[in-house]
């Protein structure tokens, strides 16, 4: 990796476990990480700079990653900057999709450390005296503690998704148990709405994360799911979210007794300073457009709430909490009356 360190890549992924994961490769690596949360938001920023590669999740609300490569490549013809398709699905169908819309390559969901830096290898050209940001090594942390035994997780798989950081993975699996521990109810409560598509980019996502965790049950149960809503076999979906519930249950009810008390014990370590007001109103401007156009997308701006104001340790985390339970269970009358009291606090 010594020859492209300094190169400046772009990160189209909507989901913040995998943007963890993969801005941790990277900046290790010595590389500038920039992320983008959705198509729509990398065009903008490709627009803005030029970045010597981009890897775009496929499955993104507001612009896919196909329509978001076509954009980026129309805009851009002139450097031609290489992108990358990141997804679960590695069928040939998929890949021929991604060299359609002007993608140079992919790289498969779970992402494996090896295969993501020989890609990066591969399409990014050497950069001339780029400065180092850090190295690629593994870390023995003696501050965690990490179970010999957790339910529906094989550990060894995981921690190749952390580079064999314990401490990482520690961080992935409480991001797991906060973004996708109730990921069943958001399956079933779209299923309810007539929301295939929601419903399918929702296994869709879970099914990557799990992989990327180490729980191969509930990776293949989401597949089932993700299927069975691709094929429109609706009859089979009651046995499949079944097992899916099953299997996340499992994961997240160990996780929960084994794991979620270390990182509260790192919650003394949080930021002291003042939450960035400017930065939090923004947020609850566009949670409130999303709830009164009851988006089910409203969850991941709560959860971005909720990141921030747990981060700081602001006295308002309290409610960001009932915010994005409400938000999870698609309650939108609850959701913005809970946000008019954070409002109410910010000034």
């Amino acid at each position: 990796m010594e020859r492209i360190k300094g190169a400046k890549v772009l990160v189209a992924e909507d989901n913040v476990l995998n943007q963890v994961l993969v801005e941790g490769f990277l900046t290790e690596a010595g590389l500038g990480v920039v992320i983008a949360e959705n198509g729509k938001q990398a065009v903008e920023l490709a627009g803005k700079t030029k970045f010597d590669l981009i890897l775009m999740d496929l499955q993104m609300p507001e612009m896919d990653g196909f329509d978001a490569a076509r954009s980026i490549l129309e805009q851009h013809s002139p450097y031609h900057v290489p992108i990358i398709a990141m997804t679960a699905n590695a069928m040939d169908r998929d890949r021929e999709r991604c060299l359609a819309a002007g993608m140079v390559d992919h790289i498969a969901k779970p992402i494996e450390l090896n295969v993501l830096f020989d890609t990066l290898l591969k399409w990014i050209p050497a950069i001339e005296c780029g400065p180092s940001t850090g190295d690629v090594h593994n870390v023995t942390d003696n501050r965690v503690f990490l179970p010999k035994h957790l339910a529906g997780i094989d550990i060894a798989e995981g921690m190749k998704s952390a580079n064999g950081n314990p401490e990482f993975y520690i961080t992935l699996l409480t991001l797991f148990v906060k973004d996708h521990g109730k990921a069943n109810r958001i399956i079933s409560q779209a299923l309810i709405r007539n929301d295939i598509d929601l419903a399918h980019r929702t296994a869709h996502t879970l099914k990557g994360v799990a992989g990327g965790i180490g729980a191969q049950a509930l990776y293949e149960s989401s597949q089932k799911v993700e299927t069975a809503l691709e094929k429109n076999q609706l009859t089979r979906l009651d046995a499949l979210m079944e097992n899916l519930a099953g299997d996340l249950t499992r994961v997240v009810e160990d996780l929960e007794q084994k794991i979620l008390p270390q990182s509260l014990d790192d919650a003394e370590k949080t930021v002291t300073q003042p939450v960035d007001m400017e930065k939090l109103r923004s947020l609850l401007d566009d949670f409130q457009q999303l709830a009164k156009a009851l988006d089910p997308d409203i969850d991941r701006k709560a959860q971005e709430i909720n990141r921030l104001l747990h981060l700081h340790d602001s006295p308002l985390k309290k409610i960001s909490i009932a915010l994005l339970d409400y938000a999870e269970n698609l309650n939108f009358d609850e959701a913005l009356k809970t946000l008019e009291k954070l409002k109410k606090n910010t000034g």
